[in-house]
């Protein structure tokens, strides 16, 4: 068989691929965009600028997208919020200018943590506090509701501790479930004294 080789030149492919991405138009009111592309929607009641150097948090993810409609509709003034797995921070970002006063964020990824620190900057978010943690060997606080775009097994494998670190009457936003894991993951969550308020779906999430 014939193998053929070609020289690529050398690039910064991050640079390239931030360089190619647009804006995600979330809803009427929030919009995810490079930073250097925000001018172009100021209007937005909601605009989250990133710089996201490939941590996953962009928008372009339908978990990413559902979470952030489910915070717009649930996030109140003064509250304190968790992010667990912030990837770029948008999901931490957006819930402080929802009015949380007090949010906390890990990702177990030490580049995800410095991505998320340098977005908060960027949207002049000082009220958000990111950490590298894991979350299975995590002690966790008390909040008024938790936020936790990762995969169904780590929900799973953490839902009593997540149960246990909520106050009364408070929200917990769970994605990264694919819809073959939903029955699973809403099981668990019953199990732990959690009710069912609203579901948002996208393609196979």
């Amino acid at each position: 068989r014939e193998i053929s080789t070609q020289i690529i030149d050398e690039k910064n492919w991050n640079e390239d691929w931030e360089s190619k991405l647009e804006a995600v138009i979330v809803n009427e009111d929030l919009v995810i965009t490079p930073k250097n592309k925000a001018d172009q929607y100021s209007d937005y009641k909601y605009l989250i600028k990133i710089d996201p150097q490939m941590s996953f948090g962009t928008g372009y993810h339908a978990t990413t997208r559902l979470a952030s409609k489910l915070l717009i509709e649930t996030v109140k003034e003064g509250e304190k919020w968790l992010d667990a797995g912030t990837g770029t921070g948008v999901l931490a970002i957006l819930a402080s200018k929802l009015g949380a006063n007090d949010v906390y964020a890990f990702d177990i990824e030490e580049w995800a943590v410095k991505n998320a620190l340098e977005n908060a900057r960027i949207n002049e978010i000082s009220a958000i506090d990111v950490d590298k943690q894991d979350l299975n060997k995590l002690n966790l606080d008390k909040f008024d509701g938790i936020v936790a775009n990762i995969f169904a097994n780590i929900l799973i494998d953490n839902m009593t501790k997540f149960a246990n670190s909520l106050s009364p009457n408070s929200f917990f936003i769970c994605t990264g479930i694919l819809k073959y894991d939903k029955l699973k993951v809403l099981e668990s969550a019953n199990n732990n004294g959690f009710m069912l308020v609203n579901e948002l779906s996208e393609d196979e999430w």
